[in-house]
């Protein structure tokens, strides 16, 4: 891939990990050599507990998830990303927020009101995506496409696995968004959907499964982080990330 995008591990992947020995877990994410990682809680530390780990380790902070409301951000959540010293926030929706034109209007409104609050402390806000924006409903073939032609600012956070999963032609599903992708989420395996209780079949380190990375990455020149993710691993996922990493690297 490109050797000059750099790359960063969400958490979440190592949830588990972190919740035993978070210092120790991110430790070894930098032994890995990650360029940074993105926020998927605390795991029992302060945020400037959890920001001087980084520091120490040479991790960049790549950005934090955090909630919407229908009036945008907390005021907790803002203190909390003053905390943590996160230049990024990300959220995400549901798949009722897209089911027509009117909850995709009531969702933008939201997350326009969210891009002001954080840029008010500095921050910047993205999207992150899941299968259902890419799915038909009732707003169309494209929902992801009329959410964004309704963002007045912010970015996406692209997850190229569910794009994969809920569309097969996913350049024309990407063509009309892809100006505003920041962050890729990077993850392959089998490119199916979850079940109706949310269960996700095991995850793949970085082309070894169905979904075509090379040609989504090449499609999106302006990311400015490739981001390795797993929801669930069948094996190792140290052994997993790693592999995807190299991958990344063209190895």
């Amino acid at each position: 891939m490109s050797p000059v995008t750099p790359i960063g591990l969400q958490l979440y992947s190592v949830r588990h990990a972190m919740d035993l020995d978070a210092p120790g877990t991110l430790a070894r994410v930098a032994n890995l050599g990650f360029d940074g990682v993105e926020m998927a809680g605390l795991h029992g530390l302060q945020p400037g507990e959890f920001r001087s780990l980084l520091d120490d380790l040479g991790l960049m902070l790549v950005s934090a998830m955090v909630g919407l409301s229908p009036d945008g951000l907390s005021g907790e959540t803002l203190e909390f990303a003053a905390a943590v010293g996160a230049p990024w926030l990300v959220v995400n929706a549901w798949e009722a927020d897209f089911a027509s034109i009117d909850s995709i209007s009531r969702l933008a409104a939201s997350f326009n009101r969210a891009v002001e609050q954080a840029a008010a402390i500095g921050v910047e806000l993205g999207y992150h995506n899941h299968f259902w924006e890419f799915s038909a409903s009732g707003a169309g073939a494209a929902p992801m496409a009329e959410f964004v032609s309704r963002m007045d600012g912010g970015f996406l956070e692209l997850d190229v696995y569910w794009l994969s999963a809920a569309c097969t032609d996913w350049p024309a599903a990407l063509a009309p968004i892809a100006d505003r992708v920041r962050t890729v989420h990077v993850k392959d395996g089998p490119g199916t959907l979850p079940t109706a209780d949310w269960q996700v079949q095991p995850m793949t380190p970085a082309g070894t499964g169905t979904v075509d990375l090379v040609g989504m990455l090449a499609a999106l020149p302006r990311a400015e982080w490739h981001v390795v993710e797993f929801d669930e691993c069948a094996g190792d996922v140290f052994e997993a990330i790693a592999a995807s990493r190299r991958f990344l690297l063209g190895g």
